[in-house]
Formats: structure tokens, sequence, C-alpha cells
């Protein structure tokens, strides 16, 4: 659905799509002043969505459940629906830092409520040169099948029916822009503002406060410094949410936000 549209429903319910480091954090921050905590959930996981009982009271609801499980148990036809999305590359670099940092000393008491798949990924990063594309592109050939559906073409996989599939195809982007055009507003986390604002006005909220930037990556963090080589060697892995990428902002930005 087109993020500019004459005299849109308004709605009292919201859910976020929070596709991995897409600027998620920033964005609970910014909805959690909005909504009273007993009607608010957030950081949701596929894991445990199921297990807790606040479909009655919520009126926001936002995790990294993939669209079509989620509404398939709970119909979110109430509910605005929104999602961002991140320039492919950059997504998955810092996705793969992210993961790698979680066996870092100041995320140890979290690290046993992690799958051991997921523990088992970020030990096997801490070994990784990320200053060299090359390297990186090799890990993501040879990691197992759990490293595979956690980041190759990882945004795409939120929009599936079956999200696990080890192996994707032009099909199921097709099939995720589908369901991309269910969403009432998809943003792009290099225009978080202009999201902001289009979330606010689709939910009736006369006071528009600024999504601050939370949870960014230090500088220092940053590995690379000629973008070209990085997407030479890792755009295979990214490609379906490369062309996903460029069909929403085409669609919902304009290509000047690409």
């Amino acid at each position: 659905m087109n993020n500019e549209i004459c005299n849109p429903q308004v709605y009292e319910k919201l859910f976020f799509l929070h596709v991995p480091k897409t600027g998620g954090y920033s964005i609970n921050s910014w909805l959690q002043q909005y909504f009273p905590s007993s009607e608010i959930q957030v950081n949701l996981e596929i894991t445990n969505w199921t297990k807790q009982d606040f479909w009655k009271s919520a009126k926001c609801i936002s995790g990294h459940l993939p669209f079509q499980i989620l509404n398939r148990h709970h119909p979110l036809n109430e509910y605005l629906k929104v999602t961002v999305l991140r320039e492919p590359i950059d997504q998955l670099l810092s996705h793969l830092r992210m993961v790698r940092r979680l066996r870092n000393p100041e995320n140890k008491k979290f690290w046993p409520s992690y799958s051991s798949d997921v523990q088992d990924i970020s030990l096997s990063l801490n070994g990784l040169n990320f200053l060299e594309p090359l390297d990186i592109a090799k890990w993501l050939e040879d990691c197992p099948a759990p490293g595979k559906v956690l980041f190759h073409n990882c945004q795409t996989r939120y929009f599936l029916r079956n999200p696990n599939d080890l192996f994707l195809n032009e099909l199921h982007a097709d099939e995720a822009l589908l369901t991309l055009s269910r969403f009432d507003v998809i943003g792009a986390l290099k225009h978080i503002d202009e999201f902001g604002e289009n979330v606010a006005q689709r939910m009736g909220w006369s006071v528009l406060k600024k999504i601050e930037k939370k949870n960014v990556s230090p500088k220092i963090d940053k590995p690379f410094e000629n973008f070209k080589k990085f997407r030479k060697a890792l755009e295979p892995f990214v490609y379906l949410d490369q062309e996903i990428y460029t069909k929403a902002c085409n669609q919902f930005f304009g290509s000047q936000n690409i």
C-alpha cells in the first residue's frame, strides 16, 4: 500500500514487524512514548509470542515475527501494519556484527537464553576477519543451515509463509513483495523520520515525537571503507533483499531514496 493516501483510516492498534538491524530498537523506544506499558509488547520472538496472554489488552505489538505466520494465528486486520527496510549489504554486515557481539562480556547474562545454533554461530563469527569481504563471503557460503537461514536474504524471509526454507529464489521475492503490499506504512532506515511522520499520521497522533537513534554500532565497529568491494563479494547472499528493497523504495519513496 502506498504511504501517501488521501483520507486514510486512523488506527488505534499497531503492529511493527521488526526486521533485525533496521532501526527497531529506536522505533520500539519511540512507540513506547505513545502507548502505556500495559498496552504495548516489544521485542517478541517467534519462540515466545504464543506463550504470552496479551492479545486482548495490547494495542501495540512489535517483534521479529514473520508476518504470514503471525497473521495466520492472530489476524492483524485491526492493526496498522508497519515495517522498515534497510540497504541490504549494510543490514547484512550490521546483523553479522550484532550476532558476533552476543558473546561479549556485556551480554553475558543473555547468553544462556540464545539457542545452541545461535551460540555456535556467534562463536564462529568471533574468528572471522570483518575487514576482508572475501572472508565474510566464504563464511556465509560455508556456514551450516541455521546460519544460512539467519543471514541469507534475511529481510525477504520475514515476509514469507515458510521463512526457514533453506534455498530461496525469485518466486520467494514475488511472495515477499505481495506480503509487503499488505502493509500500511513501509519505511527505509535512511529516511526514518519520514517513516515516523507517516505512522503518526495514520495513528492520529497530534504530537509528533522524533525517533531518536539508539543502539547504533560505534564507528570503530564499522569495518569497511570500500563499499564496492563488499557489495561485489556479498551481493549473492542478499540479491533477493536487494530486489525487494529497490522495488519498495521505487514504489513508496521514489528512487532518490535508495
